[in-house]
C-alpha cells in the first residue's frame, strides 16, 4: 500500500504550517538541512521521507534514490505513544520502534516533531475572535 503522491502537497503543507506556529521548530529543522529522516510504517508499508530545507519546513517523498540518512520505524499506533516523553523510551527498548542509521539525528528530529508547541487557543481565536 503506497500514500497517493496527490496526498503529499496537503500533508506536506499542512505539517509545514503547523512547524510556522512554533516559534523554536523551523529554526531546530533548518539545523538538519538536506538531512533525509524516513519513517517507515510497520504493517502499512507506508515510508514517508522528510527533508528539512534551509528555512526548517519539510519537503515530504515517498519514495528517494539515495539512502535515508536515519530511519525510525514502529507501527503508528507505537509512533502515536513515542510521541509521549514518559513512553517513548520505554517503546524503543521493548523493540517496538527502531531507529537505525544516525540515531543521533533519529532523536533530534523525533524531539523536535514530538514536542511541537502549537497555542491553539491563540490560532482560534485569529479565527473566532478573542471572546470566544
Amino acid at each position: 500500500m503506497r500514500l497517493p503522491d496527490l496526498a503529499l502537497p496537503s500533508i506536506q503543507s499542512a505539517l509545514n504550517h503547523i512547524i510556522d506556529l512554533d516559534e523554536q521548530a523551523a529554526t531546530q529543522l533548518a539545523t538538519q538541512h538536506g538531512r533525509c529522516i524516513a519513517l517507515a510504517l510497520t504493517g502499512t508499508g507506508i515510508v514517508l521521507y522528510f527533508v528539512p530545507d534551509e528555512q526548517g519546513h519539510l519537503q515530504l517523498f515517498t519514495h528517494r534514490e539515495e539512502a535515508a540518512d536515519c530511519t525510525i520505524s514502529g507501527s503508528p499506533f507505537d509512533l502515536m505513544r513515542a510521541r509521549d516523553k514518559t513512553q517513548a523510551t520505554a517503546q524503543l527498548f521493548a523493540g517496538h520502534l527502531q531507529i537505525e542509521g544516525d540515531t543521533e539525528l533519529g532523536h533530534q528530529f523525533s524531539e523536535i516533531v514530538g514536542g511541537l508547541q502549537v497555542d491553539w487557543e491563540e490560532q482560534l481565536a485569529k479565527i473566532m475572535g478573542d471572546s470566544v
